[in-house]
């Protein structure tokens, strides 16, 4: 009697121990894995303020250069890169900004900045690319950071044409290019049109960032001859041949102390691909 009492004991004890396993790997599911850093500089900041560059990561599989950091009332995805092919996708082909609330990997909500060209738009500013007072760099950027595209936001099932610096939803998308041919971007969200109504929770509010940059069509697609010029450019103003990738000697969330430059052959197919990288399950920073 007494062993078949100890047996239905151990027994209980498996069980138990079986539903705690369970319950703690339930719980764990929604653990943050990355952690956004705390915006120092209230309000839009300058693209290129130390503040902006503190916190910037490399992604090795995309190459794609980018950070994520919120004060109190606004989220900031900021990308920034001196790698030819990168700055003609986002410039020329568009970028994507996804939002999950879920803190998975859920394609629903959207920002396209700058929105995708379509086959046979004219490129803005590449005709006057042979005027030495005329830079059609500039020209192209003021041209394709004046709108953006939004998916999912306030409920809708299609992409909205918006204005990239005012709209409804508050959303403000920028580009600009420095003297050395570096292209700085930021899309800047009102953390309320994510959350409405729960500022007060945000502890407990999880989230992932999709960073999308679009291929551009080979075969005399739309911007062909804007992406050699992009590629072409250098800081004097001097041709320079063949295309390599910016680097860093770090991944994940965490401070940069710098970048080289890691030349590498790029292929045909890095061109019409896209470049992603998904940073999941983030929990929003707080000041001190």
């Amino acid at each position: 009697m007494q062993k078949f009492l100890n047996s239905i004991s151990i027994m209980n004890r498996i069980i138990i121990s079986f539903f705690v396993l369970l319950l703690i790997t339930a719980c764990g599911g929604s653990k943050k894995l990355n952690q956004s850093s705390w915006q120092i500089a209230q309000g839009v900041p300058e693209l290129t303020s130390d503040d902006w560059l503190s916190n910037m990561i490399y992604d090795k599989n995309s190459g794609i250069i980018y950070s994520i950091s919120n004060d109190k009332s606004f989220l900031y995805i900021r990308l920034k890169s001196s790698d030819r092919l990168l700055k003609s996708k986002i410039i020329l082909a568009g970028a994507t900004i996804w939002i999950d609330t879920t803190g998975k990997r859920k394609e629903d909500v959207g920002i396209a900045f700058p929105r995708k060209m379509e086959a046979g738009t004219p490129t803005p500013g590449m005709s006057l690319g042979r005027d030495p007072d005329v830079d059609p760099m500039q020209i192209l950027l003021r041209t394709r950071s004046e709108s953006m595209e939004l998916f999912g936001w306030n409920g809708t099932e299609e992409w909205t044409w918006q204005h990239a610096t005012n709209n409804k939803n508050g959303i403000i998308g920028k580009m600009m290019m420095d003297k050395n041919q570096t292209l700085f971007y930021q899309i800047t969200i009102p953390i309320s049109t994510i959350y409405p109504n729960s500022s007060s929770l945000l502890k407990d509010k999880i989230f992932s960032i999709g960073i999308e940059l679009n291929g551009i069509e080979t075969g005399g697609g739309p911007g062909q001859n804007s992406m050699q010029t992009i590629q072409q450019r250098s800081p004097d103003g001097m041709p320079q041949q063949g295309m390599g990738r910016d680097g860093m000697g770090r991944n994940g969330m965490g401070r940069n102390n710098g970048m080289n430059r890691q030349p590498q052959r790029v292929r045909q197919n890095d061109i019409s691909a896209k470049d992603r990288v998904w940073v999941k399950k983030i929990g929003f920073a707080f000041s001190e």
